[in-house]
């Protein structure tokens, strides 16, 4: 396939069937999901070398010709190198891209996913637009999120049932219902406060009660 020229586009959601390697001196520049640029490699980092994560802000967001960013974890994104073999193919959304129950599947994703390795059984090739998103919230019929349901914000409930688990962070991700008892540290814990008002009728109602006649018989 011919290689995307300066400047040109290299991928991205929105060019799903563009190249996704530059003219020689150009990397594809992967920072916007939406697209992907070509841009000149001086400043971009080595194969290998870190492309993002909590714990690298700062890392570039382009890497030499051939690899890919692939993302192992919330803090660690590495660029690593792009399979080059004609005899492998890589793994479509939502396939398989290994783990130890799938020894055979491709170890790469077509553009625009990610292969999630946060489980050794399986990895799976993630969009990267769904990549780290929480599920949806399951039906609350009640508004109540039960025991180590997924709580707090973003449509999910606060923890009202079974009593004594409270809503508590987990990652920047996801909040949880967890027993009270089982926290060692309190303050990670949110609290909900909901008061109640209660309105007290008081009807007082005309009661006539006999008056006792006491007979003294001589």
């Amino acid at each position: 396939a011919k290689c995307a020229p300066a400047y040109g586009i290299c991928g991205g959601l929105d060019y799903p069937d563009a190249p996704v390697c530059c003219e020689a001196g150009y990397a594809c520049n992967r920072k916007n999901p939406t697209y992907h640029q070509c841009i000149k490699s001086e400043g971009c980092a080595p194969v290998y070398g870190m492309c993002g994560g909590l714990n690298y802000p700062e890392a570039p967001t382009c890497c030499e010709p051939g690899s890919t960013c692939v993302i192992f974890g919330e803090y660690h994104h590495q660029w690593v190198s792009t399979p080059t073999s004609t005899n492998q193919q890589c793994a479509k959304s939502f396939e398989m891209c290994g783990g130890t129950d799938y020894p055979d599947a491709p170890t790469c994703c077509e553009e625009g996913n990610v292969c999630d390795r946060r489980y050794t059984t399986f990895h799976q090739c993630i969009p990267d637009y769904m990549y780290y998103q929480p599920p949806s919230p399951p039906p609350f019929n009640d508004g109540c999120a039960r025991a180590y349901d997924w709580c707090g914000g973003n449509g999910y409930p606060d923890c009202c049932a079974p009593e004594g688990y409270v809503c508590t962070y987990k990652s920047i991700y996801y909040y949880q219902c967890v027993p009270k008892d089982t926290l060692s540290n309190p303050t990670t814990a949110i609290t909900t406060t909901t008061t109640t008002t209660t309105t007290t009728t008081t009807t007082t109602s005309n009661i006539v009660t006999p008056t006792a006649t006491t007979t003294t018989t001589t």
